[in-house]
């Protein structure tokens, strides 16, 4: 049986996945062969690695800013592209109900409040941009959000508005 380079346990290898070590959200996807990959991780490990090492490391304030300001050099408006949003962070007093407020802005400054209940949080784990890779589905709160369309030329909208839907593709406000 194959050994797990991480936890170092025996197990069938069936239960083995391709580990990224440079995560493929920021460019650990090369193509035809990636030297950066490990076959001999389990998929606990695997998974524990990508929620706890590689989410707050891709999902951090400087990269995923970064991300979307590099993404608005290279991209063609004509393809209908799906474009990062900017993170500002928590807007302090602006609540509603039991839910926190958070600023986003758009590819042309559109301005994003997104407003939910504040994400779980765990010891030793440092924020990340939006929803935290180790939450389970019951604990998050998608909330609704406002969005105030700065571009006056519509072939930018629906980069700016496609960022925002749910998981059953319907806007949620704006």
């Amino acid at each position: 049986m194959p050994l797990c380079v991480y936890c170092g346990q025996e197990k069938p290898a069936e239960q083995f996945s391709r580990e990224h070590v440079i995560p493929r959200a920021i460019g650990g996807n090369l193509r035809p062969y990636n030297p950066f990959t490990l076959n001999q991780v389990c998929k606990r490990c695997n998974s524990i690695c990508g929620a706890y090492i590689d989410g707050p490391f891709v999902k951090n304030w400087l990269t995923q800013n970064y991300r979307a300001e590099i993404a608005k050099k290279y991209v063609n408006i004509n393809s209908n592209p799906i474009l990062p949003l900017i993170y500002c962070g928590p807007v302090n007093g602006l609540v509603y109900k039991e839910k926190i407020c958070e600023l986003w802005l758009g590819p042309t400054g559109d301005t994003i409040y997104h407003f939910h209940e504040p994400y779980p949080e765990e010891p030793d784990v440092p924020p990340m941009v939006g929803i935290p890779t180790y939450a389970r589905n019951d604990q998050i709160d998608h909330g609704f959000a406002f969005l105030f369309v700065r571009s006056n030329n519509p072939v930018w909208h629906p980069a700016s508005c496609i960022p925002l839907m749910n998981n059953s593709n319907n806007l949620l406000y704006f």
